[in-house]
Formats: C-alpha cells, sequence, structure tokens
C-alpha cells in the first residue's frame, strides 16, 4: 500500500510494504520485502532494506540495506544506512547511526552521534549522545553517559551518572550524579548517589555509600564502603575505608585501613595506618605506621608514629 506524492516513485519489486506519506521511498528501487514507512520522507532512499519499521519526519532518511530497525520520532536514525537489528525511539534517537548494530536508543537525542557502535542499551534524554564508536555500553538516566564517545563496557544508572566519561571502560556507576567527571578512568564502581562525583582518573576503585568518594580524583585502588567514606579523598592510593565517616578527610594518605565509624575521620596525609574501631584514630591527620585497635583507641593522636594502642578508649604513649 503506498500513499502519499511521490511515495515508491523510484519503483518497489519488494513484497508486503507499506508506505505512507510524502516522498516515502521515493529515491531508489525498492527491492526489501516487510516493510512500514509512515511520515513525509520516511526511509526515502530505501532500497534492499527488510523488516524495517519507520514512523515519523525523515525517520531513516538515509537507510539503503538496514534492516530489522524500529525507528519512531522525528529524525531518528536519521543517517542510517546498513545498521540492523537497532531501535531508537524518540527526537534525533539514533541521528548519526550509519552501520551500528544490536543496539537501543529510548529518550530524546539518546545516542545520537552513534555512528559504528554496537549493543548500546541508552534509555534516558540525552543519555549517550555523544557515543561514536563505544559499544557494550547501558546507560539509564537523563545524560547520563552524556559525553561517553570512545569508551566500551560501561554501566551508568541514574541521572547524569558517568556524564563526563569519555572512553573509560569496565565502569559502573549506580546513583544521581555517581562518577559524574569521570573522563578516562576505568574499572571503576560507583554506588550511591554522588559517588565518586570528582572523579577524573583514578581508576580501580570501589566506592559505595552516599558521597563515598566524593572529591577523588586521580586516588586509584581505593575502597570507600559507606556514607561519606573518603569524602575528601582526592589522591591517596591503596585505602580501604570501611563504615560511616571513615577516612572521611583523608586527600593524599594511602596504604590506609580505617574501619569503623569515624575511624580516621581527620586523617589527610598519614600512611600506613590500621584503625578499626568506632572513632579509632579519629584525630590522626599526618601519623604514620600506627596500629589503633577498638573503639576511641588512639583518638586524640594527630602526628604520633609507629604507635599500636589496644582496647577502649586507649591513649597510650608513642614508643
Amino acid at each position: 500500500m503506498f500513499i502519499g506524492g511521490y511515495t515508491g516513485y523510484g519503483g518497489v519489486s519488494g513484497n508486503d510494504n507499506q508506505f505512507i506519506g510524502h516522498g516515502v521511498a521515493q529515491s531508489g528501487c525498492v527491492t526489501g520485502s516487510g516493510n512500514n514507512f509512515i511520515g513525509n520522507l520516511a526511509g526515502r532512499v530505501n532500497t534492499s532494506g527488510s523488516h524495517n519499521n519507520f514512523l515519523g519526519y525523515r525517520v531513516a532518511f538515509y537507510n539503503t540495506t538496514g534492516s530489522h530497525n524500529n525507528f519512531l520520532g522525528y529524525y531518528a536514525g536519521y543517517n542510517n544506512t546498513t545498521g540492523c537489528f537497532n531501535n531508537f525511539f524518540g527526537l534525533n534517537a539514533g541521528y548519526a547511526n550509519t552501520t551500528g548494530n544490536n543496539n537501543n536508543f529510548l529518550g530524546n537525542g539518546s545516542g545520537r552521534s552513534n555512528t559504528i557502535g554496537c549493543f548500546d542499551n541508552f534509555f534516558g534524554t540525552s543519555s549517550g549522545c555523544s557515543n561514536t564508536t563505544g559499544c557494550h555500553n547501558n546507560f539509564l538516566g537523563y545524560n547520563s553517559g552524556q559525553a561517553n564517545t570512545t569508551g566500551n563496557y560501561n554501566n551508568f544508572f541514574g541521572r547524569d551518572s558517568g556524564r563526563s566519561n569519555t572512553s573509560g571502560v569496565h565502569n559502573n556507576f549506580i546513583g544521581y550524579y555517581s562518577g559524574y567527571n569521570n573522563t578516562t578512568a576505568s574499572n571503576n564502581n560507583f554506588i550511591g548517589n554522588q559517588a565518586g562525583f570528582a572523579n577524573t582518573t583514578g581508576s580501580s576503585n570501589t566506592f559505595i555509600g552516599f558521597y563515598a568518594g566524593h572529591a577523588n580524583t586521580t586516588g586509584s585502588h581505593n575502597t570507600f564502603l559507606g556514607q561519606n567514606a573518603g569524602r575528601c579523598n582526592t589522591v591517596g592510593e591503596f585505602n580501604f575505608f570501611g563504615v560511616y565517616s571513615a577516612g572521611f578527610c583523608n586527600t593524599s594518605g594511602s596504604w590506609n585501613t580505617f574501619i569503623g565509624r569515624d575511624a580516621g575521620r581527620y586523617n589527610s596525609t598519614g600512611c600506613n595506618n590500621f584503625f578499626v574501631g568506632c572513632r579509632a584514630g579519629m584525630y590522626n591527620t599526618s601519623g604514620t605506621y600506627n596500629i589503633f585497635f577498638g573503639n576511641n583507641a588512639g583518638r586524640c593522636n594527630s602526628t604520633g608514629n609507629f604507635n599500636v594502642f589496644i582496647g577502649l578508649i586507649v591513649t597510650g604513649k608513642q614508643i
């Protein structure tokens, strides 16, 4: 069934095609079958592409041999030529896609710049809108993965999660603004609203909890578990901070283990410390090579080094 001026103008030999709208499938000799094109200039140059559903103004305008695609929305899949098994729903969704296959873009501008990226799932307005060749990514939420271009195997769930990521790979960001500033860093797991917010190139980090590792930029190989854990850490590496506000003020201190509420909270540059217990080593700032075990153990130590305090509210004596 052909309805509309110049619809199927170049000739149609394929079977079971439905073309409705001005200039639909106009420019080529259509040999493809099982297509449904509805909207002015939808599928305008389609030739052998088959089993496609194009609905909207200039949808899949340049599609020639691409098959098994579903495009719905103004300019959705506009530049698709040979890409197959794609689903683009929304204004400009998948606009630049040419040969990319097996993609699902849902939301206005989602996957807009994608060209050859494959096996991507972008759900939300502007999600993955800068992606060009990145593959196997899952972005869910408004602006999630917005700047991603070539990054692969990333999962960003939540509004603006991983928004600045460009080429980072194997990252998992879950939560509002999680991993927002991440650019090229890889192998990170940020779970919680604004977890790892400032991270740019720090890699192999695990931040779980509201604001966990919020200020981290280049620090790598850190594990922060709990709300505000390692919140101020910027370049510190190989740290383990567990429970609420553990290592809160740590900036460049490395190789520390703080377990317990407010354990090592004010540590900034101290390294190679082991604090276990509620408020253990709480006021330590630059002290190094200390072991504080027990609630409030070594709580008032600030710059002392090589101390071992074991027990409840033990202040000890420097050795």
